[in-house]
């Protein structure tokens, strides 16, 4: 079960970057707009659009830039996980892994994810 507190909408300009290290395990959801996000200790880097969204390890660094447009994001801490902080599924053997959707909180379900 999850216990969720604090929300935070967060709009970045075509090419704007932003940075943080949270302290607890965050969800972020992705509601216009093409983002990049990297995390310090993830060897993977993570391309999310329109409602794509992903858990996010506390006390790791993310950054996140928004790609050719302007991009809103939410980000919702969570309390407390049952679940890892980051849900990874294989596509096929040596392709790239594709995030787990929740549509939970995000209206859409299209995007893409790449990794390095």
């Amino acid at each position: 079960m999850q216990k969720q507190a604090e929300h935070q909408l967060l709009q970045l300009a075509a090419g704007q970057i932003e940075s943080w290290t949270g302290t607890h395990t965050h969800q972020v959801c992705v509601h216009s707009g093409l983002v990049w996000l990297t995390i310090s200790e993830d060897p993977l880097d993570y391309w999310l659009s329109e409602g794509m969204q992903m858990h996010l390890p506390a006390k790791q660094k993310v950054v996140v830039e928004s790609w050719d447009a302007p991009s809103t994001l939410s980000l919702q801490q969570l309390e407390q996980m049952q679940q890892p902080s980051l849900q990874l599924e294989q596509t096929q053997p040596a392709e790239v892994p594709s995030a787990v959707l929740n549509n939970e909180s995000c209206s859409t379900t299209a995007g893409e994810l790449a990794c390095r």
